[in-house]
């Protein structure tokens, strides 16, 4: 399985014959990638093990962890480039960004991130809504007092888009002028 989906996630066949499959079925349900990766929809129990990441999570980790300075300044140079290119999209948050960050994916608010992860699905971009959640509903942090708004909104509104380092410009352009039609057409 863990070669399997280091073939599928290389940049050829992913984009020849797996995203071909996420845009069609992504496009109308849940994001086929977060499935066959086995990433718990709920967060982990604290007071459980946490479990061991899957054969395929393993190998694309052990593959990156080989070349992480090099991956992590291009994410990085990804990151700031679409937060300059979509701070003024309407409907669209970009959470506080400060110099060191390092986008493993770029997190934006929007209120109908469903809708927008499904249009720029059919776009060609792959987006996912990821693992956040409000604290103060996580039992393991209940003795700390009152609401967390800031972040119940963003469990409720993040969606992440991608920064890999294999995108060029090109790619990111792309991604800009998705993010803004599919923003304009979701309201």
């Amino acid at each position: 399985k863990a070669s399997l989906i280091a073939t599928l996630t290389s940049r050829w066949p992913f984009g020849l014959a797996v995203f071909p499959v996420i845009r069609a079925v992504g496009s109308v349900g849940p994001d086929p990638v977060e499935l066959v990766l086995e990433e718990p929809a709920e967060p982990i129990d604290p007071s459980s093990r946490s479990p061991l990441p899957s054969a395929g999570m393993t190998a694309v980790g052990l593959g990156q962890l080989r070349q992480m300075h090099e991956l992590n300044a291009a994410r990085t140079e990804r990151g700031w480039h679409l937060a300059k290119e979509l701070e003024d999209v309407p409907g669209l948050t970009i959470p506080p960004l400060r110099p060191g960050n390092v986008f493993l994916s770029f997190p934006v608010l929007h209120p109908r991130r469903e809708a927008l992860a499904r249009k720029l699905r059919r776009h060609g971009i792959d987006t996912a809504v990821g693992f956040m959640r409000d604290c103060s509903t996580i039992p393991l942090f209940a003795p700390q007092p009152g609401p967390c708004p800031r972040a119940a909104r963003a469990e409720r509104e993040i969606l992440h888009l991608p920064v890999h380092p294999e995108l060029t410009l090109s790619d990111l352009d792309r991604i800009v002028g998705g993010v803004q039609e599919a923003a304009a057409l979701v309201g």
